[in-house]
């Protein structure tokens, strides 16, 4: 089994068809750490997995990037939290807004995860984007354990 995984996304469409396939077999329990420069497509990529991450038979939910609420919650086969951590400067900031509580009983995508890298779960996912071209896309999906790496196999 592998730690990372690289995946080339030659516009948002593949962006968002990436997060679908990890939003399919997302379960409550798992934390995704997101990295990358401001407009590399990370909004897009939970975009896709709140669409993958959806109960069936219930609606498609708007997602927008939780910058200034901190954190949005979208409901699906358990709730899936969406963090923006760019104004969080440790882990004690994931601690304040409840992240055990969250991992407990949903799955959690948080945005800008490297600035708070001391509060995430040893074993998570995470997801680095690098922009390439104008719609090109880089992603690099690297386990932190032996859970999030059975994770990456059902992913890849």
């Amino acid at each position: 089994m592998t730690d990372t995984t690289v995946i080339h996304a030659n516009s948002v469409a593949e962006t968002l068809e990436l997060g679908r396939r990890i939003g399919a077999v997302l379960d409550c329990g798992w934390v995704i750490g997101l990295v990358g420069d401001l407009g590399v497509g990370k909004t897009h990529l939970v975009k896709g997995i709140a669409e993958g991450f959806r109960a069936p038979g219930t609606a498609a939910v708007e997602v927008t990037s939780p910058t200034f609420v901190l954190v949005n919650e979208y409901p699906g086969r358990g709730t899936l939290y969406h963090l923006d951590a760019y104004r969080l400067h440790c882990g004690e900031g994931l601690e304040e807004l409840g992240i055990e509580e969250m991992i407990a009983c949903g799955a959690v995508v948080i945005e800008w995860a490297d600035r708070v890298a001391d509060g995430l779960p040893g074993d998570h996912l995470t997801i680095a984007g690098r922009s390439t071209g104008a719609t090109l896309r880089v992603w690099t999906l690297c386990a932190g354990g032996p859970v999030s790496r059975e994770w990456l196999a059902r992913i890849s």
